[in-house]
């Protein structure tokens, strides 16, 4: 599992480094709404370097005893002026539900679409501790 501080060290094009930053906002702003992610799976064209991403494909996992999903929801469709698309999905669930939709999610951005002849590209599984709020 990737740490803010592997993200930091890969050398990034600035689309990817505008991205990624604005993950960290995102995690920020769901940090003060009384949101805990606990992880991210990354994938998409960011994870492609054969491309250069307009968006970041991430799900995050979380925790939340004040905010309704259907509030997040609407928060991450607000995410997209910053390039993420963005999947909210809560830890509480039956662990193995988790496990299904973490399992889904790793498969559909890892896929390449019809009439791409880039070579296929893997996920990214982020902690979401350990970095700067500032």
């Amino acid at each position: 599992m990737a740490t803010w501080a592997d993200i930091a060290s890969l050398d990034l094009d600035e689309s990817r480094k505008r991205l990624v930053e604005s993950l960290r906002l995102a995690i920020i702003s769901l940090e003060r709404m009384g949101v805990s992610v606990e992880v991210a799976l990354i994938g998409g064209s960011f994870c492609n370097t054969q491309k250069s991403p307009v968006d970041m494909d991430c799900v995050l996992f979380y925790q939340s005893e004040v905010l309704r999903p259907v509030a997040l929801s609407e928060w991450s469709r607000a995410q997209s002026v910053s390039g993420l698309d963005l999947r909210m999905i809560p830890m509480d669930m039956d662990g193995a539900d988790v496990l299904k939709i973490g399992m889904y999610f790793a498969t559909l951005y890892s896929q390449r679409k019809p009439g791409d002849d880039s070579s296929p590209s893997g996920v990214i599984l982020l902690r979401c501790d350990g970095f700067e709020r500032d």
